[in-house]
């Protein structure tokens, strides 16, 4: 017979304080994986199984986003120059300038349109911003270039190619950027965030601790009626 009120029963179960919480956390975190997971289905059936294209050109233009990343720093010297800055705060308004390409290449491709007439329009307006951003990046670098003795004309004509080059590719293949953050989002969530796998495998861990805890006290036949009798669940599904 056994003596539920033994003060050591009591401490051999004590890190059952935890489960609770972690079946609570388990359940939701498995809950929010399922919605991510249809979330992340839906956004692929509206993609008109399109996926793997939008995902080859969101790699390829973050890939031109790191390029552009290093243009800007040899581009945009003309702004700190201007503002009376010290030249290596180029890297700020490089890291501006590359986000607002970033968000004008995702709105250029016209996934955030409610309807075939607005997508149409949506194109045709920011991707002309974009290429008006183009030419202010390009008078910038030549307004420096020109005030400049450092630059010879051959890196003048390299650096203005590798502008227009950037700028084609954010034109056409910027739509995938948006699919791949959301695809890196949902990754991030499904597989880190909510992460059931790990909250289960600190639960049980917590039931092999109070198991090995009844076992050093001679109850480890016990553990199934001491479980039941202080409402311990020892699957968390």
């Amino acid at each position: 017979m056994v003596n539920f009120e033994d003060p050591l029963i009591h401490d051999a179960i004590k890190p059952k304080d935890n489960l609770r919480h972690l079946k609570d956390k388990f359940h939701l975190d498995k809950l929010s994986k399922e919605e991510s997971l249809a979330k992340l289905h839906h956004l692929i059936q509206n993609l008109n199984n399109k996926p793997g294209l939008l995902l080859l050109f969101g790699m390829i233009s973050v890939v031109v986003l790191i390029f552009d990343l290093i243009i800007n720093s040899r581009t945009l010297l003309i702004i700190p120059q201007f503002l009376g800055m010290e030249e290596k705060s180029v890297y700020i308004f490089s890291a501006i300038f590359l986000f607002i390409d970033m968000f004008i290449a995702i709105l250029a491709s016209g996934l955030f349109a409610n309807n075939p007439l607005a997508k149409v329009r949506q194109i045709k307006i920011w991707q002309a911003l974009l290429w008006v951003f183009c030419g202010l990046k390009l008078l910038l670098f030549l307004l420096y270039s020109q005030n400049s003795s450092n630059i010879s004309q051959q890196i003048v004509l390299l650096l203005v190619v590798f502008i227009l080059l950037i700028y084609a590719v954010l034109h056409f293949a910027g739509g995938g950027l948006h699919y791949t953050f959301l695809r890196c989002y949902y990754w991030i969530l499904i597989n880190i965030w909510y992460d059931t796998d790990e909250t289960k495998k600190k639960y049980i861990y917590i039931i092999n601790k109070i198991d090995s805890n009844l076992k050093m006290i001679g109850l480890d036949s016990e553990k199934i009626q001491i479980c039941n009798q202080f409402q311990i669940e020892r699957s968390i599904d």
